[in-house]
């Protein structure tokens, strides 16, 4: 049963093939067909088609049932429609489909290796694929973890911006107290220099007066 249904899908699959080329045709199941000059009995002939030739046509003429056709090899002609088939003939798929199943035959450890191969290439790629994942789930969370520290480090940094101003901040009060503090030292250096300049004049001037007064105390109890 096996072996008929990989014949079938053979055929079916060479059958699939050549239906789907537009405007091909095969030779039919005669053993040679004549392509001639033109489109009687008349016309000398070109070549002779074997069966399964493939051929191109160009055009059809319905009244006398010739049809113009081109060879594989660019040679034109006219041949009967009738001797031209949509499919392959059936004797040639057969034997392309009994050589297919030939080569089965003759090769099942050769598709067991092939097979063995494939699925070995299959596990090959689920490994790379599950490996795949797994670093793009390690990169994913390597993103996330850079996105908390990028949004850390913003933080720290607009908080140290915020401590700079507010050191140059107290930096320049620190200055402008000890510029007052510098003046008010500076006003008391004068106070006091003016102080004792006062003081020293004061005791000149007393300097001068007593002994003056002294003497005139003295002359007057001299009088008595």
């Amino acid at each position: 049963m096996r072996k008929f249904v990989v014949i079938l899908l053979a055929a079916l699959c060479v059958a699939w093939g050549s239906a789907s080329l537009a405007d091909t045709r095969y030779v039919t199941d005669e053993l040679k067909v004549t392509l001639r000059r033109g489109e009687s009995t008349g016309h000398k002939v070109i070549k002779m088609l074997p069966s399964d030739t493939r051929v191109e046509v160009l055009s059809t003429n319905e009244k006398n049932g010739y049809a113009r056709v081109r060879t594989a090899d660019g040679e034109e002609g006219y041949i009967l429609s009738r001797m031209l088939k949509v499919e392959r003939p059936a004797r040639e798929r057969l034997a392309e489909a009994e050589k297919m199943l030939e080569a089965l035959r003759a090769s099942p450890d050769k598709l067991r290796q092939e097979l063995t191969t494939t699925k070995q290439e299959l596990e090959q790629v689920s490994g790379a694929y599950n490996a795949l994942q797994q670093e793009n789930q390690k990169l994913s969370s390597e993103v996330t973890n850079l996105r908390k520290t990028s949004a850390s480090a913003i933080k720290t940094a607009t908080q140290r911006d915020k401590l700079l101003s507010e050191n140059a901040s107290l930096a320049s009060q620190v200055e402008e107290l000890q510029q007052f503090k510098q003046n008010l030292q500076n006003d008391e250096f004068r106070r006091w220099f003016l102080i004792g300049a006062v003081v020293l004049f004061a005791g000149i001037i007393l300097g001068l007066i007593i002994p003056k007064m002294r003497k005139q105390r003295s002359g007057g109890f001299g009088s008595y």
